[in-house]
């Protein structure tokens, strides 16, 4: 998922899981939809990355001090994973509850296919 067009697509999804919600609310909800959008084709790109080039990177400090460490790719995406479960979680509590679960789970559904 890469790209405006991604983000604009993704937004439209997760609108129409929102789409019985009274017009306040969604006042609140869209710019988190935007939010969430944003962070998953960060999720993506971050995921290639770390695909590539692995959870691992090699660094020397001016001192002569080298060693390996947590890749800064990795440490964004466990920000970026955590932010948005953090995000998605505010924005399912202001669907009615019996919406609540069906949405999680499509939710979980487009988390489970990012990783596969």
């Amino acid at each position: 998922m890469r790209g405006k067009t991604a983000i604009k697509k993704r937004v439209a999804e997760l609108e129409a899981i929102f789409e019985n919600l009274d017009a306040d609310k969604m006042k609140i909800v869209r710019p988190m939809l935007t939010r969430m959008a944003h962070l998953e084709v960060y999720m993506t790109n971050l995921e290639a990355t770390i695909e590539k080039d692995g959870f691992v990177e090699k660094y020397e400090n001016g001192g002569g001090q080298s060693g390996t460490k947590e890749s800064t790719a990795s440490r964004s995406y466990s920000t970026v994973v955590k932010n948005y479960n953090a995000l998605a979680r505010t924005v399912l509590s202001l669907l009615p509850e019996t919406e609540q679960q069906e949405a999680s789970d499509g939710l979980d559904e487009f988390l489970h296919g990012m990783s596969g």
